[in-house]
């Protein structure tokens, strides 16, 4: 019997998550009911989703050959975590649009065959297509423009 180490890595990480963010939302937090969700409800169901998935993923690698595991992508990995903090840091004080183009520029430094014309693209798509969802279509209270860039509005 073979194993593909790297989805059994993979599998196991997201069980070890998965079953992390269940066990706390259900003990921690109100789950509250489909209708009147309490603050548990959402993370106990992608708990118990990433779980199950790797669960899956385990099961899944058994019988399959093992591929090597490559070296670890540093650049990618760099650059998704700061894109997460610049989000969590940059909404309130620069606003939506401003927030959202920094975070897809920082996340399209990830990729080391990225064009600039075509990063370019995704920003300008991207920032548009958040604003249209979040801001006019979910109506969310994220202003556009903060409160750095008064100048804007």
């Amino acid at each position: 019997m073979t194993i593909n180490r790297k989805d059994a890595i993979a599998g196991g990480f997201f069980v070890l998550v998965g079953g992390y963010v269940l066990i706390q939302s259900l003990l921690i937090l109100r789950l509250g009911t489909a209708s009147e969700m309490g603050p548990g409800y959402f993370p106990a169901i992608v708990g118990g989703l990433l779980f199950g998935l790797g669960i899956f993923i385990v099961f899944g690698s058994f019988d399959k050959p093992s591929e090597a595991i490559g070296l670890i992508p540093v650049r990618a990995i760099l650059a998704l975590g700061i894109s997460l903090a610049a989000f969590g840091l940059l909404v309130r004080p620069m606003g939506l649009v401003a927030t959202v183009a920094i975070v897809a520029l920082i996340s399209g430094m990830a990729s080391k065959t990225m064009r600039p014309l075509f990063l370019t693209i995704v920003v300008v798509t991207l920032t548009a297509l958040c604003v249209v969802v979040f801001h006019y279509g979910m109506e969310l209270r994220i202003p556009l423009f903060g409160p750095v860039l008064k100048f804007w509005r």
